[in-house]
């Protein structure tokens, strides 16, 4: 049986049953324990390539995040809270820049790489101000595209990707520092799917440039526990006839607060308009989760 490995497995390659005897067609074991450990870092500052300052020192509270190599999505970051913070085996410090935050997919095939989408990245709120709840295509000069297209290649023969990866990038005004690699599909996935029929041709035009719309996928996060029942499972169906949701819940299922609940998926010309449009469509969707009560 042939396999990819997504978000939330790949964070947990260790885990040799993942994988066991099936083909994987994306990346290797040792690609996803390399960028998933201290020795990342240590490539990247080999290869010139810009990071916030990381270590594994003490820090105190203040402009300091302790996150967890297995992080994904924003899970697992935070701010340093307390004085002389010790960290567990699998976390890190790292300097928190503010900036831009910008998610880049590619696919690479045989050293041929492809970038097939580049999104703005939409946070969930200020009370969790590094969990994503979102991404909107971006627009992109031709030099940026030049530098984040040169930087793909340069990090594929580092660490040997293959297939398709997501770096995640902070922007200033003066420069682009690489946040990490993931190597494996993310959340971009679900536009790409939607706009383009083959993604990984050789041929593919990154998405943001294929239209002039703006694209978006949204995580809709549950405000309150939801149990699936036979009444909510009535809307849920409904919801599954329309292309702008996917990732539904199953009848007995329990939701709890602030756990994903489904995926939004919308577009527009503006994209002022899209951002209304996604907080209309979400509160839409919460408020009809009420209606359908026991």
């Amino acid at each position: 049986m042939k396999i990819l490995v997504g978000s939330g497995f790949a964070e947990k390659i260790e885990n040799i049953d993942i994988v066991s005897k099936r083909e994987n067609l994306g990346n290797n074991i040792n690609c996803l324990k390399k960028i998933r450990s201290f020795s990342f870092f240590k490539n990247l500052k080999k290869n010139n390539i810009k990071f916030p300052q990381t270590t594994l020192s003490v820090r105190n509270k203040g402009d300091w995040l302790v996150k967890n190599f297995s992080s994904y999505g924003g899970v697992k970051v935070n701010y340093v809270k307390q004085k002389d913070k010790k960290l567990n085996n699998d976390e890190y410090f790292q300097k928190f820049i503010p900036g831009k935050l910008v998610s880049l997919q590619f696919y690479n095939n045989d050293h041929k790489i492809s970038i097939i989408s580049i999104c703005d990245q939409v946070i969930y709120d200020q009370n969790k101000p590094f969990v994503i709840k979102g991404l909107i295509t971006k627009r992109v000069s031709k030099n940026f595209f030049k530098k984040v297209s040169d930087l793909t290649i340069k990090l594929s023969k580092i660490f040997d990707l293959n297939g398709i990866n997501n770096i995640d990038m902070i922007l200033t005004q003066k420069n682009i520092f690489l946040l990490e690699v993931n190597a494996r599909p993310g959340l971009s996935t679900n536009i790409i799917s939607k706009k383009i029929k083959n993604p990984f041709h050789k041929k593919t035009k990154v998405v943001n440039q294929t239209d002039n719309l703006f694209h978006s996928t949204t995580i809709l996060y549950a405000t309150k526990n939801i149990f699936i029942d036979k009444k909510k499972i009535k809307f849920i169906k409904k919801l599954s006839l329309s292309k702008n949701f996917s990732e539904l819940p199953v009848i007995d299922e329990k939701i709890m607060k602030n756990q994903p609940f489904c995926l939004i998926h919308l577009k527009s010309k503006e994209r002022e308009k899209l951002l209304k449009l996604i907080q209309n469509k979400s509160n839409w969707v919460l408020s009809q989760l009420d209606d359908y009560k026991n």
